[in-house]
């Protein structure tokens, strides 16, 4: 993209994975090492009109999950992220490094997950891809994080998670409520980290020999697979 100097790194993933955790982590360490970098979380549950909208949505006002058809929920994450456009390409444009705490694939893996069986759920991505990237104008991460929990941990560990503010004191939003959604979006995830462009993106896996691995030990496998694509200044 035009004028742009600055990189975007997205660390995405199944729920439960510790992507907020995880991207402050990166943030913070990156600026110990001398990188200006700033870090941006979506949704923008309290900081956009589409933002709260979202919330609303996951707080089951516009109706049950299968009400809601996906396409209308993916254009509200999608105009959130396009009413923060601007500041992204402002901040790559002056070089910055900004980490997302999810983007993009977050919608597709999310939204494709609750399509009809049978549906045709590539046609699905690529029409998102069309709408963030093409139509919107959204500017592509130079490389994405995939973090992986089993389903079955995924539940257990949303369930330890407090009341949260954009929920209305819910600890559970409506995907996260559902079982087989979150088996569903796991996969979706799955496929979109092995059918990410070379070199573009690594999957981290958080539970290794049915161990779950601790923040710090996942915060290195990210550094480790970061370094290794010349993305951490080492």
């Amino acid at each position: 993209m035009k004028g742009r100097i600055g990189r975007m790194i997205a660390i995405e993933g199944t729920d439960g994975s510790g992507k907020g955790t995880q991207s402050r982590r990166l943030a913070a360490r990156l600026r110990r090492v001398g990188i200006r970098a700033r870090r941006i979380a979506f949704p923008r549950y309290r900081g956009s009109f589409f933002g709260r909208m979202v919330g609303a949505y996951l707080r089951g006002e516009y109706g049950p999950l299968d009400a809601v058809d996906p396409h209308l929920a993916a254009l509200l994450y999608a105009w959130d992220r396009w009413s923060a456009r601007d500041a992204l390409l402002r901040w790559l444009a002056a070089g910055e490094t900004i980490i997302l705490d999810r983007y993009v694939d977050s919608n597709k893996a999310h939204q494709a997950a609750r399509l009809p069986r049978g549906s045709d759920w590539q046609g699905f991505l690529s029409w998102l891809e069309r709408l963030e990237y093409g139509v919107l104008g959204l500017p592509r991460p130079d490389f994405t994080v995939y973090l992986y929990v089993p389903p079955r941990v995924a539940y257990e560990l949303i369930g330890r998670k407090p009341a949260r503010p954009h929920l209305g004191g819910r600890a559970r939003d409506l995907h996260e409520r559902d079982r087989l959604h979150l088996v569903r979006a796991s996969r979706l995830f799955m496929h979109l980290a092995r059918t990410a462009p070379p070199g573009r993106a690594s999957l981290v896996r958080c539970v290794v020999r049915g161990r779950l691995l601790s923040p710090r030990e996942i915060a290195e496998e990210i550094w480790k697979v970061l370094g290794a694509h010349g993305l951490t200044g080492g």
